[in-house]
């Protein structure tokens, strides 16, 4: 049934891969807010000098812009403009952050605690989400959403040292990718959704040397969220709900460990771990924040942001050098 599905949504107009959330999908869209020429002022680069030398928390928002916090204080430092629509983030293990930018077709990489871009990594003919950097090789995966005004699908795009031209890989069962993380082995994972209404949580997995493959996954997840690797487990959130999931994957079969509720999650965006704190990226239809959290306790947050912070969609933490 679903292989004669895709014969079947292939005949859409072309319009409805236009935009994140343009299809209607099997269950309720997350609240990710639109952004409104009232909400996009002119504003400029800026970082405050005194806050280059320590560890930083980007944040991609809705209105354009990337906030920059002290991390973990959380105190606004830094304001990145020059965006379309930004919204995946990640980071190397030399600081260097990258956003993802959905409308303009681009991944722009800064320098930690740098105002000006490092670098523009040219993504022609899709529209960029989620991305993450390998630990071992320093290649840049990019979960492309779809193929901007076409009804073509997105793919996984891995650019070798994060530039240059990318590697692309698909599978069947995928129509639009949401978002990426690798583990320390070097392995990159991507969710997404099948057909081009959004309909189920698809997961997939591209082995360090190797071909992206399906995982079914032994639990019913509704709404593809963030992906990010602790150390241990591969860990996955749903943005229909306020929970966290996290995986053993061994031989292309994933095993539920714990499942994990955050308080105060309405829409579970790409978030980080780092060690014992996990930062989400939470919006709602009438506010919104970014949230810490005890790892892997979850339960009430720990610290709340909001200075700077408009309808978040990733957040990504960049430590001074490497660790």
């Amino acid at each position: 049934m679903k292989r004669y599905a895709v014969l079947v949504v292939a005949a859409v107009s072309v319009t409805a891969c236009a935009g994140p959330q343009s299809a209607a999908p099997a269950v309720p869209q997350p609240a990710l807010r639109p952004s409104s020429v009232a909400d996009r002022q002119p504003v400029r680069s800026w970082i405050d000098p005194a806050a280059q030398s320590g560890d930083l928390l980007y944040v991609t928002n809705s209105n354009g812009t990337v906030t920059v916090y002290s991390y973990p204080q959380g105190k606004l430092v830094g304001t990145l403009s020059g965006f379309v629509q930004p919204y995946g983030a990640c980071s190397d293990k030399s600081g260097n952050v990258y956003i993802t930018d959905y409308s303009s077709t681009k991944i722009t990489e800064f320098a930690h605690g740098a105002t000006k871009p490092k670098r523009t990594i040219k993504d022609p003919s899709y529209s960029p989400q989620g991305c993450a950097v390998s630990p071992l090789s320093g290649a840049l995966a990019v979960a492309n959403y779809c193929q901007p005004d076409t009804r073509y699908p997105g793919n996984l795009s891995v650019y070798p040292k994060a530039k240059g031209y990318p590697h692309a890989y698909t599978v069947q069962d995928f129509y639009y990718y949401y978002f990426t993380a690798y583990d320390s082995s070097g392995n990159a994972y991507v969710n997404g959704q099948f057909s081009v209404y959004g309909q189920n949580y698809e997961f997939a997995v591209l082995p360090k040397k190797g071909q992206l493959r399906q995982i079914i996954l032994p639990v019913t997840l509704g709404f593809p969220g963030g992906i990010a690797w602790d150390g241990q487990y591969v860990v996955l959130g749903d943005q229909s709900s306020d929970k966290i999931y996290q995986f053993t994957i061994a031989n292309q079969q994933a095993t539920l460990a714990n499942t994990i509720t955050l308080d105060g999650v309405a829409y579970n965006g790409q978030f980080a771990i780092d060690g014992s704190t996990l930062v989400m990226p939470n919006q709602t239809n009438s506010t919104s924040n970014v949230l810490f959290y005890n790892y892997p306790a979850g339960g009430s947050p720990t610290l709340t942001i909001t200075d700077g912070v408009f309808y978040p969609h990733a957040v990504a933490i960049s430590h001074v050098g490497s660790r």
